[in-house]
């Protein structure tokens, strides 16, 4: 029973990988060719390795040692535990009802969010046009307000910047979602590669064709949290659900795209040094205190 389950689990956190950076319809083929065919048998093969000493048993093997479960001091102590049927059905029933009541509640809850809010200003850098030369507008399922908007300093140097603000983070609006963020699925970008952390921000470099290609940092702010980690933050959400509490959730991408002797890093710290602290930037953007 393990194997399977532990393997289907592996499939689909594998489907979802892939997915999430090469699009559904190239996970769909993976699904088909690798998980369905050779996943399926080496599963099979384990299987088969697991339950190979079970396959001849001598016919007068005892199936159930029924004297050696009579002796376990194990299950005599769990025999003075047991509970009336009655009272058992009743506490799992009523903690099903209270489970059940907890969760409508905490799904309900909604933070109060500014009417309208506005990109800020960012000391040495200016709000330009926002002209790429592949459209990019990272996918924010549900937010209740979403920014997107180009900066540019003296130098040249233009870094993208999208922002969105949610109420609450609930199914079908999830910041850290799947073919959420700044790699938007059915889109011509395409994910390159990870890059490590910038001011504690996710990095990543994705690439639309042969000659353009970005790099871009995201970070999550809820409650007193900035974290570039989807787990961090689902893991603050679940905290807060559990307390019956709600903080909105904050989403900033910063994005530049590779030119000739300006490289999208160098572009993107020195946007990063100009707004610093990150988490003061987006409260501000997002009208909070």
């Amino acid at each position: 029973i393990v194997v399977p389950i532990v393997a289907n689990g592996v499939r689909a956190w594998g489907i979802i990988y892939i997915a999430q950076f090469q699009g559904v319809e190239f996970a769909a083929g993976v699904d088909h060719v690798v998980y369905g065919w050779m996943f399926f048998a080496v599963v099979i093969a384990i299987l088969l390795g697991l339950g190979w000493q079970f396959f001849d048993r001598a016919p007068e093997e005892t199936v159930v040692q029924v004297a050696k479960l009579n002796g376990s001091q194990l299950l005599a102590r769990l025999d003075h535990y047991s509970l009336p049927g009655g009272f058992a059905l009743a506490a799992i029933l009523g903690f099903g009802i209270v489970a059940n009541l907890w969760a409508t509640a905490a799904t309900r809850l909604s933070a109060p969010v500014p009417s309208e809010i506005s990109l800020q200003n960012v000391p040495g850098w200016s709000l330009v046009e926002y002209s790429p030369a592949i459209w990019w507008e990272p996918r924010a399922t549900g937010a209740d307000h979403r920014l997107l908007g180009r900066y540019r300093d003296n130098t040249g140097r233009e870094v993208d910047v999208f922002f969105a603000l949610y109420s609450s983070q609930d199914e079908g609006r999830e910041a850290g979602g799947h073919g959420e963020g700044a790699l938007m699925p059915d889109s011509p970008w395409r994910w390159v590669g990870g890059v490590p952390p910038v001011a504690g921000g996710s990095a990543e470099r994705m690439q639309a064709d042969t000659s353009n290609r970005r790099m871009a940092i995201t970070w999550y702010r809820n409650g007193g949290i900035l974290t570039g980690d989807n787990r961090r933050l689902k893991l603050a959400v679940i905290r807060d659900r559990l307390a019956l509490s709600v903080q909105p959730t904050l989403l900033l991408i910063i994005s530049a795209e590779e030119r000739p002797n300006l490289s999208a890093d160098s572009s993107l710290r020195r946007f990063i040094d100009a707004i610093d602290p990150v988490a003061e930037w987006m409260d501000a953007t997002a009208g909070l205190p």
